[in-house]
């Protein structure tokens, strides 16, 4: 097996579940609050946007770490969201 198909599995194995369990933290006190910062965000944008913000609307998380507010957004049941980091 070729390192790029490695990745692919890799890929597939952590993502495909669903819900994932955050690595950089297990402190549940930091967790509510990201998750609470994200969801009163965008709760504030849909009241903003009137209508132009829709759950299928594309939304991309830049400086993304290891992608839990992207995640976050996924549960929230937005269906086109994309993480970037470069570290």
């Amino acid at each position: 097996m070729n390192h790029t198909q490695e990745q692919k599995d890799k890929h597939e194995e952590t993502y495909s579940a669903g819900t994932r369990k955050h690595v950089l933290t297990k402190d549940y006190a930091i967790k509510y609050i990201v998750s609470w910062r994200v969801k009163e965000s965008f709760h504030r944008l849909f009241l903003a946007a009137k209508g132009e913000l829709t759950y299928s609307s594309s939304v991309i998380v830049l400086c993304s770490g290891e992608g839990m507010k992207g995640s976050i957004l996924c549960d929230l049941g937005f269906t086109n969201v994309t993480v970037s980091d470069l570290t």
